[in-house]
């Protein structure tokens, strides 16, 4: 879905690989499946907060669209949300309102 962008992409297949590749690569943005073998998205999340200095925004990625599962990410850590199916308008519109904030 972002390969119509410049973005440098960095897949990872579990939540552990995700906060290994999150200090290895130091992302700008992060999408984080919710649902992820060995370490779930959430356990994830609040990983990479612990360690994060700079604060990257974290978007999560679910099928979980109650609102009271949105209020549990944002407490966790993440900075927005996308339903799935994942709309693209709704992705480009997040990746670049965050990466905006950034300055």
């Amino acid at each position: 879905m972002m390969s119509a962008t410049n973005a440098k992409i960095i897949a990872v297949e579990n939540g552990k690989l995700a906060v290994k590749a999150f200090i290895e690569h130091k992302p700008d943005l992060v999408f984080m499946d919710i649902q992820m073998p060995e370490m779930d998205g959430i356990d994830a999340c609040l990983e990479i907060r612990k360690i994060d200095n700079n604060y990257t925004p974290i978007i999560a990625l679910t099928a979980n669209v109650m609102k009271e599962d949105i209020d549990k990410y944002e407490k966790v850590g993440f900075d927005g949300h996308i339903g799935k199916p994942i709309e693209l308008a709704i992705l480009y519109r997040l990746t670049q309102q965050n990466i905006d904030s950034q300055g």
